[in-house]
């Protein structure tokens, strides 16, 4: 018996603390404590490495507010913006939902072998700046920490359960990290990546923006022996923000979704875009539903010293090389299951935001 409400007890902080306690009152009444138990132990334990703009915005709501994902922890890399102001942004994002207990930390400041890019040069202007996020509070500072160790650390306490490693900027943290530290392999479940094309880049004629980086990091990611689940650009593309999205997002009638909906038609109003694309989510979308997302197992071979095609993730999608296969490589979408599985979420933190600040439908 005391186990019992001690199980109990347990979920309900654990779902609580990420911003789930409405979520979980209504579970409550039509699922036991023991089917509760069973689907925390369940989770998917994340460690979200990323350089936190409007797409990783979306992606950190998806993680915190499914009950199939907990969320470990978030470094910040070297990427849009540079880490420490990706940081700053990370906490915005978490504070905006109201996502407790989830520490930021701050990763590397270059590549594994190269200088740091001014990216914002690439870039522009931020989204997260452009859509007017409010400032951080001061209640939740980055971590004064080394990421890599801290990384190592949190995934090192979960004992018998693996981790997932997510990247969705450069994937130099996580390559430090595999180096730094081997003796953390047998602790990873898998890696999941959003970067790299088979097809036309975004960066360059043959590079996509992640890879192109930092691709001596990508090469020690997809070379490390665990499953690495490649989500290219040629299948994030597919994710396109429509009118339907952001009517539904106005209907709310909430500052939350108002914020939602600055941050999703960033590139179409600031860069005169024919829509906007939401990448980086896909990497949590594919952990919740790996149905949604078709792949498969092929030799990926990243060029590291081309004159011409630096950065290029060269995919061996027909299985014409003798290589052996070492990436997981996803070939296409269901666009409507993600967006449903993503609004799903973003009703959820909607519904949280509403409750904390008292928000009428009126607004």
């Amino acid at each position: 018996l005391f186990f019992f409400f001690q199980a109990e007890d347990g979920i309900r902080d654990s779902v609580a603390s990420r911003g789930l306690g409405d979520v979980y009152k209504r579970q409550v009444s039509t699922q036991s404590t023991w089917d509760l138990q069973t689907m925390v132990e369940k989770q998917t334990l994340v460690w979200l490495d990323c350089d936190m703009e409007y797409d990783d915005a979306m992606e950190t709501i998806l993680c915190a507010y499914n009950p199939k994902i907990k969320l470990l922890g978030i470094s910040t890399v070297h990427g849009v913006v540079t880490a420490e102001r990706s940081a700053t942004y990370a906490i915005q994002v978490l504070e905006l939902a109201a996502i407790e207990g989830v520490d930021v930390v701050i990763g590397a400041t270059e590549g594994v072998c190269r200088p740091p890019r001014a990216w914002e040069e690439f870039h522009g202007t931020s989204a997260i700046d452009w859509a007017g996020l409010p400032p951080p509070t001061g209640k939740q500072t980055p971590l004064k920490t080394n990421a890599i160790l801290h990384m190592f650390n949190t995934i090192m306490a979960q004992k018998d359960k693996k981790v997932t490693l997510v990247g969705t900027a450069q994937y130099t943290n996580l390559a430090l990290l595999l180096k730094c530290f081997p003796e953390v392999k047998p602790h990873i479940e898998q890696i999941v990546v959003m970067g790299g094309c088979y097809g036309i880049g975004n960066v360059t004629a043959t590079s996509e923006f992640n890879v192109d980086g930092d691709p001596e990091a990508a090469k020690i990611i997809f070379n490390c022996g665990l499953k690495v689940v490649m989500i290219p650009l040629d299948v994030t593309s597919k994710i396109v923000v429509t009118d339907d999205i952001i009517k539904e997002m106005k209907d709310w009638k909430t500052e939350f979704g108002e914020y939602c909906i600055k941050l999703l038609t960033f590139f179409k109003t600031v860069y005169s875009r024919e829509a906007t694309n939401v990448h980086d989510p896909l990497t949590i979308a594919y952990l919740i539903e790996p149905d949604m997302i078709k792949t498969d197992f092929m030799y990926v071979e990243v060029e590291c010293g081309s004159t011409c095609c630096d950065g290029h993730t060269n995919c061996d999608v027909k299985h014409r090389s003798k290589k052996p296969k070492n990436v997981h490589v996803a070939l296409d979408v269901d666009a409507k299951q993600f967006w449903k599985l993503l609004m799903d979420s973003l009703v959820k933190a909607n519904e949280k935001w509403k409750t904390l600040h008292k928000q009428s439908s009126n607004y």
